[in-house]
């Protein structure tokens, strides 16, 4: 997988602008507004979580059913490498 075509990748740089824009709204904006925005930023977390999770669940069963299906092609060249082997 390549690290520009991530969507996992994208998604932590984005929490990472987030955050540093966090920083600086309660660094030079008033105590409510910076109140406000860390009440989003922390409700939007968990989603943000979920879907790193959901994308690196999709990934491992891609490599599983790849490597399943290596693992049958293997076992097929098997078969027909034994003598009087038929292909059906």
């Amino acid at each position: 997988m390549q690290v520009k075509l991530s969507k996992e990748f994208w998604i932590s740089v984005a929490t990472e602008v987030l955050a540093i824009v966090l920083y600086f709204v309660v660094k030079y904006l008033s105590p409510s507004t910076a109140d406000d925005v860390a009440f989003v930023v922390t409700h939007l977390q968990p989603i943000i979580l979920a879907l790193i999770g959901a994308f690196a669940l999709r990934d491992i069963a891609n490599v599983y059913y790849a490597l399943r299906e290596l693992e049958l092609g293997l076992k097929a060249r098997e078969q027909l490498r034994k003598p009087g082997a038929r292909i059906h």
